[in-house]
Parts: C-alpha cells; structure tokens; sequence
C-alpha cells in the first residue's frame, strides 16, 4: 500500500469533500477516487458511504483514520526533534 493513500484519507476527511480534498492535494478528483477504490480493495472494506449530505466515514474508515493520523502525528514530531 501506498504511504499517500493515507494523506488521501485525512485530506478527504478534513475537508469532506472528493472536490476540494483533490484541490488541496493537487491532483484530480477521479485520480484521488480511483486512489481510496485501490486503498479499499487493498484494506477489503468500505471507507466512506455516501449520502445526500456528503461523505462520511464507516466505522473501518474511523479506525485506519485514526491510525493515519496517529502516523502523520509521529512523523511530524520525529521531523520536529531531528530523529528518522
């Protein structure tokens, strides 16, 4: 798996939109669409579900967010203190 997927996700999560989630990270949204298919069918489960309101995310979406935020977290804070 691709380490951007997880930037993917947090993007797509804060900013609750495919459009603008895709504006931020400078690529396409049907680039960033096909991404999350391959980083779900990599994970086997559904990260989102769509409704008339907008993206949000499953339960599984919750927990690999939580643990690609918890890894862009850490890597900021070894950047921070100079440690690789």
């Amino acid at each position: 798996m691709q380490l951007d997927y997880f930037n993917y996700l947090v993007r797509l999560v804060e900013n609750g939109s495919l459009t603008k989630a895709a504006s931020d990270l400078f690529i396409s949204p049907q680039g960033l669409s096909k991404a999350l298919h391959r980083m779900e069918g990599e994970l086997g489960v559904n990260m989102f579900y769509r409704d008339k309101e907008g993206l949000h995310l499953s339960a599984a979406g919750a927990e690999v967010y939580d643990a690609a935020y918890g890894g862009q977290d850490q890597a900021g804070q070894e950047e921070d203190t100079g440690f690789y």
